[in-house]
C-alpha cells in the first residue's frame, strides 16, 4: 500500500520566554503564551500530528512506523526536529552536548543545530561561545556567581542571518528574536546560568553546571560568517544553502510557479538508507504539493504559512506549486 504525505500540527510549548507571535499562527487554546512551535517532531516529549489522511489524529511515529527505515538516522530513530522559537525575554545561557555524552548519561541524542532568523527587533543579539578562555574550575565558579555575562560573546543579528550551533557551543538567544531552529532530534539543554529569574513555580529553574563544565567548548570562539549562500535558481525556485552538517542539509527555497523536485540521495553508503524524506516548513505565502508514484500517492494537499510537509523517502518525484518562502531539510 502506498504511504502518504504527511501535513503536520506542531506540538506547542509554554515557556517563561514566550510571546504572542507564534500563537496568532497556531492558536493554543487555553496557553497564554506560545514559546516553542515542534512543527516536525518524533521527540518523545513533544511529537507533532498528523493533520489529514488516512493517518490523521496519529503522531509522527506512527507514521514512521509504516514509511520504512529510509526516513530514519544512524541510530534508527528520526534524527532531525524543527520548530519555532519567539524569545520575549532572555532565554538562559545553555549548552548542548555531543551524541556521545548524551547517549552515556541521558538516553537521547546530542544537539547540534542552526538556527534561521525570521524576525530580530532593533539590537537583538544572541550569546555565542567566550570571548575569552576559562578553565573549568573558572568556568564553574563564574555559572554558579553570575560572573559568566562577562565572559560569553554578544552578537547582534538580523533577519535572515543563519547561525551554526555545533554540540558543546555555549549560547543563548536574547528577547526580541523569532527564529526557525533545526537541529538534531534531542531535548537535552545544561542551563548554565539563568539571570537568577523564578520560574512558572516561583523557585529557580534548575541549572546544571557541572554537566555542563563537561561538554562545553571552553576556549574563545570566532564568529562565523552568519550570511545565506547565494541563492541558485532551479527551474521556477531559487535555492539558498543555510546549513550542510554530518547530520542534515537545509536550504532556503522560493518558488513562483510550478517545481518538479525528487527525495535526494544520502552520502551514507547503506541500500536501506541511500534516499532521505523531505521537510518543508512554510515561512509565506501558500502551495500545494501533490506525488503519483507507485511508493506513495498524495493528491493536491495544500499549505500556508506556519505549515509543515514531510515527504517520505520512497516519494521520488513530487510537484510542488504556489508562491512561497519555506526552509527544505534532508538527511545527509
Amino acid at each position: 500500500m502506498p504511504v502518504e504525505i504527511l501535513s503536520l500540527k506542531p506540538y506547542l510549548k509554554s515557556e517563561i520566554w514566550g510571546g504572542q507571535k507564534l500563537k496568532s499562527i497556531y492558536g493554543g487554546a487555553g496557553m497564554t503564551d506560545i514559546a516553542e512551535a515542534w512543527v516536525l517532531s518524533a521527540h518523545p516529549k513533544g511529537p507533532s500530528v498528523i493533520a489529514e489522511g488516512k493517518w490523521q489524529g496519529n503522531g509522527l511515529p506512527f507514521a514512521l512506523g509504516v514509511m520504512g527505515p529510509q526516513n530514519t538516522g544512524y541510530y534508527g530513530s528520526f534524527p532531525v526536529l524543527i520548530k519555532f522559537i519567539d524569545a520575549c525575554r532572555d532565554l538562559s545561557i545553555q549548552v548542548h552536548p555531543d551524541d556521545a555524552f548524551a547517549r552515556e548519561y541521558e538516553n537521547d541524542s546530542g544537539k547540534t543545530e542552526c538556527w534561521y532568523i525570521l524576525s530580530a527587533e532593533p539590537g537583538a543579539q544572541i550569546i555565542y561561545g567566550l570571548h575569552d578562555e576559562l578553565t573549568k574550575e573558572e568556568f564553574i565558579a563564574a555559572a554558579h556567581s553570575g560572573e559568566i555575562e562577562e565572559h560569553v560573546n554578544r552578537v547582534k543579528v538580523k533577519a535572515g542571518d543563519i547561525i551554526p550551533i555545533p554540540s558543546g557551543t555555549i549560547h543563548a538567544i536574547c528577547a526580541g528574536i523569532t527564529l526557525c531552529e533545526i537541529q538534531q532530534s534531542s531535548d537535552v539543554t545544561y542551563r548554565i546560568y539563568d539571570y537568577k529569574r523564578p520560574g512558572k513555580d516561583g523557585k529557580p529553574r534548575d541549572l546544571h553546571v557541572e554537566k555542563a563544565a563537561l561538554v562545553s567548548d571552553l576556549s574563545s570562539a570566532e564568529t562565523p560568517d552568519f550570511s545565506v549562500g547565494a541563492p541558485v535558481s532551479e527551474g521556477d525556485m531559487t535555492v539558498s544553502r543555510l546549513v550542510h552538517n554530518e547530520f542534515f542539509l537545509t536550504d532556503l527555497v522560493c518558488l513562483g510557479g510550478e517545481q518538479v523536485c525528487s527525495t535526494p540521495e544520502r552520502s551514507i553508503c547503506s541500500e536501506e538508507l541511500k534516499r532521505s524524506f523531505v521537510s518543508y516548513v512554510i515561512l509565506e505565502g501558500e502551495g500545494a504539493v501533490s506525488c503519483d508514484s507507485a511508493e506513495c500517492r498524495c493528491d493536491r494537499m495544500k499549505f500556508s504559512k506556519g505549515g509543515s510537509i514531510c515527504i517520505p523517502a520512497c516519494c521520488g518525484e513530487y510537484l510542488l506549486e504556489g508562491d512561497f518562502k519555506a526552509v527544505r531539510t534532508a538527511l545527509t
